[in-house]
């Protein structure tokens, strides 16, 4: 690798915000297709286990994968990479996660980020695929990957006051039950179930913890009648204490 391609695999490996051990090895670009490849390379002499997290002895190579990534400067860009797999004596040999994106996934993060936004800007699925030159069937796998990354992240054992709703779609033919956090500046969905009755609510309700739920007390009012400027799908809005 001469001094310029050096310093391109750097660029593009800055660019990627990548950790400490991956480094970009090559950079192919195909001016014709609009294209941009990525090579990325473990270059550490340990392999890290999935599970425990500890620096094991290498096994092998997995089989190339590759990750569809932001575009750069109009290229549709790939990441390609055979991440090494860990021979760990606790856990066997298991395969290196990579830190640009999560299990089973064939985007980026940052892809499955915009993904998202253009997703929530879109009326509807399709035209959502053809700006993100994605096919029909991804977008519903990566919006469940990002439900899932939320729920990892979703703390519960600190509510305080939680609000029921409903939301009716389909020109009313379905409904769903909404369960948000009502202390915050915004209101925050905490979780949606199919369905609008009172078993629908309270198996919304007994996502909240058991300790949570065990501290706390109703609000002893009942349901209220949504605020002005509420923008639910129905006229009742039940609000309680948790």
């Amino acid at each position: 690798m001469d001094e310029h391609d050096r310093a391109l695999c750097e660029h593009y490996g800055k660019m990627l915000g990548l950790e400490p051990g991956w480094e970009v090895s090559r950079v192919e670009l195909s001016t014709q297709m609009m294209k941009l490849e990525l090579g990325v390379e473990w270059v550490n002499a340990g392999a890290i286990c999935a599970e425990c997290g500890k620096t094991c002895t290498p096994h092998d190579l997995a089989p190339e994968r590759r990750w569809r990534h932001l575009d750069a400067m109009g290229f549709e860009t790939q990441i390609v990479s055979r991440s090494p797999r860990a021979n760990c004596g606790e856990h066997e040999i298991h395969q290196m996660k990579v830190p640009w994106a999560g299990k089973h996934s064939r985007f980026t993060l940052a892809f499955e980020a915009l993904a998202i936004k253009v997703l929530q800007a879109c009326r509807s699925v399709k035209p959502a695929c053809d700006l993100l030159k994605i096919n029909w069937d991804a977008a519903p796998e990566i919006m469940k990957r990002a439900v899932k990354r939320g729920d990892e992240r979703r703390v519960l054992d600190q509510l305080k006051a939680v609000g029921l709703d409903e939301k009716s779609f389909q020109r009313g033919q379905s409904s769903v039950s909404v369960m948000v956090d009502l202390e915050r500046g915004a209101p925050r969905v905490l979780d949606v179930c199919d369905g609008r009755k009172k078993e629908d609510a309270i198996k919304l309700l007994k996502k909240v913890p058991e300790p949570v739920r065990g501290r706390g007390r109703g609000s002893g009012n009942g349901p209220q009648r949504a605020p002005p400027g509420h923008r639910g799908g129905g006229a009742l809005e039940s609000r309680g204490r948790v």
